[in-house]
């Protein structure tokens, strides 16, 4: 089995095993590893007994403890692009997609992108193809009390998908406050979609006509934070 080391570690890489850097965002890791879909991770975890097991996975990535791949993760600096394949995503990649309510996106199979945001010199990131270590997510099972899944737990997926899809539909187009950052004076557009309870098109017409404030910092669009307050009626 792999060992993966973050940045600044103390341990020697073993010799042989080659170290790879996603972004700036990212850890460096060893890419021995076998990974798992992230659907075959929530079946082991539903199987083992884990509860809401699409969010407590998110939850134990950010702490460190279960770990996430990306086959191809972009960063998108203003003069720079880099591009990584089998990249580790990073404690702090993991929160800011908490933070900016897209961790729902991972069990899509498609491509997360994350706005750049200039004023948290935070560059704009595409993470496309997440996979997780099975040895990894075994550490969440074993917090849980469950044991070693049973062989036939894999035919599992299919359930899991079609009973869960609909919490997460209806729970995004649930208005978060919390969205917004205690004292910020702009957010993101991912940002104002989550605490508005809003989807992309429609901010994107709030902000034409005027009723949403869009600022730009070179290619990132901000919405001013007054502006969705008196959108939602909330007093300063």
């Amino acid at each position: 089995m792999a060992l993966l080391y973050p940045v600044g570690s103390v341990h020697e890489m073993p010799i042989g095993l080659v170290a790879v850097t996603c972004t700036q965002e990212t850890e460096t890791l060893l890419t021995a590893f076998h990974p798992i879909t992230p659907q075959q991770a929530i079946a082991i975890a539903e199987g083992a007994g884990v509860h809401d097991a699409r969010r407590v996975i998110v939850d134990y990535a950010a702490a460190g403890i279960v770990k996430g791949y990306a086959l191809v993760c972009e960063t998108m600096m203003t003069s720079e692009r880099r591009t990584s394949r089998g990249a580790a995503i990073s404690i702090a990649l993991w929160k800011r997609l908490q933070r900016e309510g897209l961790s729902d996106q991972v069990w899509n199979g498609g491509t997360l992108r994350l706005e750049a945001d200039p004023l948290n010199d935070l560059p704009e990131v595409s993470i496309t193809g997440v996979s997780f270590s099975q040895a990894s997510l075994q550490r969440l099972v074993n917090h849980h009390g469950g044991g070693t899944p049973t062989a036939h737990e894999p035919a599992q997926p299919p359930k899991v998908v079609v009973t869960t899809a609909r919490p997460i539909a209806s729970s995004r187009l649930r208005p978060d406050p919390s969205a917004i950052p205690a004292g910020a004076i702009t957010v993101t557009v991912n940002q104002a979609m989550a605490a508005l309870g809003l989807g992309r098109t429609k901010i994107n017409a709030l902000m034409n006509d005027g009723r949403l404030v869009r600022i730009k910092y070179d290619r990132s669009t901000r919405i001013e934070v007054e502006s969705i307050r008196l959108l939602a009626g909330v007093p300063s």
